[in-house]
């Protein structure tokens, strides 16, 4: 009986940990700062219509692998190759990835903000290390954020660290800086690009955001209850 009640334990402090990584989805999101464009979204592994959370699809994902979503169609007067959002469990650890190419046939364009965030990280070392590189034809800066309500809503998302912006000149360009944000668990994390071009050009770049410290006390407390149920076995033996 007393094995039987420490397997439920168990199974129960499993239950626990998957529901705090439940019903999270990477959704990348492609806008123009002067908000006359409509948002373009993309949501990993969905379709034009399909809605998670507080978020509904525009356009399908290009790429259906889990933990990479993919918009690669033009937006506005910016021609976009395949920027491509990362993240579990495409990619291990708590860790967001953002890259790709913007260019444009114009100048003077508006702004362009490209974006992409993810729920359900768990762990709550505070150490966070942020870095993006690439060449560029105009402005460019990157910006990362954390969100320790673990909500879709961007209002919640706290800004951890900036790049400053890059301008032609600078290019090739890169940056890293590593910061301590404390956070719940779980929480999210999101990366952001920004554009700009005073001439005809264009600009590749990477974004990334990596928590670089991260204990699992969950996983520490099931490897310490299968350790406990084997003891309690060999000693019933």
């Amino acid at each position: 009986m007393f094995k039987k009640s420490l397997l439920c334990a168990f199974l129960a402090t499993i239950f626990i940990s998957s529901a705090n990584t439940a019903d999270a989805s990477l959704i990348l999101v492609l806008r123009e700062s002067g908000g006359h464009l409509p948002d373009a979204v993309v949501i990993d592994n969905k379709f034009a219509g399909d809605t998670v959370g507080g978020w509904t699809a525009t356009v399908d994902d290009a790429n259906m692998t889990v933990g990479v979503a993919v918009y690669n169609q033009s937006y506005g007067s910016y021609s976009v190759a395949n920027i491509t959002a990362e993240s579990k469990p495409a990619l291990a650890g708590n860790e967001m990835d953002l890259g790709g190419t913007v260019s444009t046939r114009e100048s003077d364009t508006r702004e362009l903000v490209a974006f992409a965030f993810d729920l359900g990280f768990a762990g709550t070392g505070p150490s966070f290390l942020s870095q993006t590189g690439g060449t560029n034809d105009g402005d460019f800066g990157a910006r990362t954020f954390v969100n320790g309500s673990n909500t879709d809503n961007l209002g919640d998302f706290g800004l951890i660290a900036s790049s400053g912006t890059f301008t032609p000149p600078d290019s090739p360009f890169s940056w890293s800086q590593t910061d301590n944000v404390a956070h719940g668990s779980p929480f999210a994390m999101l990366v952001e690009g920004r554009f700009s071009f005073d001439s005809p050009g264009g600009t590749t770049f990477d974004i990334n955001l990596k928590q670089s410290n991260v204990p699992e006390p969950t996983t520490v407390l099931i490897w310490s209850m299968m350790a406990g149920v084997g003891l309690v076995v060999r000693r019933r033996r």
